[in-house]
């Protein structure tokens, strides 16, 4: 998962949370839990870049105050 953060798949991935445990991994939504996804007992790049989309896909967009944030560039 952190190798795939590090990577061009992430590219537009901010102001999240990932929550990984029990063989799971999840986008939390506010003060709730997410979605759980199945992880492999040991995930190559490969399939951290076809499942983490999922992931972040299945989750609620981040609060406002995440995407009203002025571009520093």
């Amino acid at each position: 998962m952190v190798a795939w953060l590090l990577g061009p798949g992430a590219r537009d991935v901010t102001g999240r949370v990932l929550e990984a445990g029990d063989g799971q991994i999840s986008v939390p939504g506010t003060w709730q839990p997410g979605t759980p996804f199945p992880l492999p007992p040991l995930m190559s790049p490969e399939a951290a870049d076809a499942l983490l989309p999922r992931v972040l896909a299945s989750a609620a967009p981040p609060p406002a105050l995440l995407t009203s944030l002025p571009d520093p560039g």
